[in-house]
């Protein structure tokens, strides 16, 4: 599984957090850090809804 590094979600930001999710796996595509078919470990993906 590739590790995916959390992002900084602002919750004042007129993006909404769940766009600025999107767009921090987009951005972890686009460079490299996961590919086609990796999957988001769980641990990430808590951590991720934890601040919603």
């Amino acid at each position: 599984m590739a590790e995916l590094p959390l992002p900084d979600l602002d919750p004042t930001s007129d993006r909404a957090v769940s766009r600025q999710i999107v767009d921090h796996i987009r951005h972890a595509i686009e460079r490299g850090v996961l590919a086609e078919g990796d999957k988001v470990p769980s641990e990430a993906h808590n951590a991720l809804a934890s601040p919603l």
